[in-house]
């Protein structure tokens, strides 16, 4: 279990990195205020690096774009309706959530499939329409 846990750590971390990157090296505007934005850091401790708004939000985005997690899957606890369609997820039943999917549907996210690290400075999406690594209670 060790292994695995570095391995998935490791691998997700790398992933994000160079998906990152990839992002930033297309967008030369988010790159240079990212750049602005770290040049005012004078140290790299976790206070002052959760206080690097654009980072987060580059990050965020990168996340949004190239989550780690292919799927996610959910065991409904309980009977439950979906609204008004007529459709009831049993309880027992395993949901399976693609968060690759989710996070570009356009009626969630405008414009879904361009980097725009700005949509996560002051954010306006449901908490559920960004879950890069899942969300929800864990059992």
């Amino acid at each position: 279990q060790g292994i695995l846990f570095f391995i998935a750590g490791y691998d997700t971390t790398s992933a994000a990195i160079t998906h990152a990157l990839y992002y930033l090296s297309k967008h030369p505007d988010c790159q240079q205020i990212l750049y602005d934005e770290l040049r005012t850091c004078d140290e790299f401790t976790y206070e002052k690096l959760s206080q690097l708004k654009y980072l987060n939000a580059v990050i965020n985005e990168t996340l949004r774009l190239a989550p780690s997690l292919t799927r996610i899957n959910r065991e409904c606890l309980q009977d439950y309706k979906l609204g008004n369609t007529g459709i009831t997820i049993q309880k027992g039943v395993v949901v399976e959530i693609i968060p690759y999917a989710l996070h570009r549907q356009a009626d969630l996210w405008p414009n879904p499939n361009d980097f725009i690290p700005d949509r996560f400075l002051n954010p306006v999406h449901h908490p559920y329409a960004y879950i890069p690594f899942g969300g929800g209670p864990r059992l």
